[in-house]
């Protein structure tokens, strides 16, 4: 019995690994992207912004990273913006709020930053950056299953 489990993880891992079936493979990364990008692409964007950077990070089970091959149970998407004006964080939160509420939820906030939910899906609007902000979307940041 002492050797089951690591003939096991060979033959998975022989035969492909989460490609063949084995393990717990997460959620399908282009599918929720998909779905983060379509709530992304209907925010509202501060007048001057301009997009800087797009990237997407896993949010794996548990405290496993996905390097150390635990699977992600949701993905964020992240927009990070210039501004070519001087703004304050204040004023980039207060126009989310403004433009936001009530169809979204206010939730947890900091000085320079402040999340909403609407239905299943999560909102932080980052202003704590020198010259900029960033958008973080996960349409489903606690899966059910």
């Amino acid at each position: 019995m002492r050797h089951t489990v690591p003939w096991m993880l060979a033959a998975c891992l022989a035969a492909g690994g989460p490609a063949a079936g084995c393990g717990d493979q997460g959620v399908d990364k282009e599918k929720w992207l998909a779905q983060n990008r379509a709530i992304m692409n209907r925010l509202p964007l501060y007048p001057s912004a301009r997009l800087e950077a797009s990237f997407a990070k896993g949010d794996p089970t548990g405290n496993e990273s996905p390097d150390e091959g635990g699977p992600n149970t949701s993905f964020w998407s992240t927009r990070q913006y210039g501004l070519v004006a001087a703004v304050i964080p204040e004023d980039v939160l207060r126009f989310y709020r403004r433009e936001l509420e009530p169809e979204w939820t206010p939730g947890d906030h900091a000085p320079c930053s402040y999340s909403w939910h609407r239905g299943e899906a999560s909102l932080n609007v980052d202003a704590c950056y020198p010259a900029g902000f960033a958008l973080h979307v996960n349409h489903d940041p606690i899966p059910d299953g």
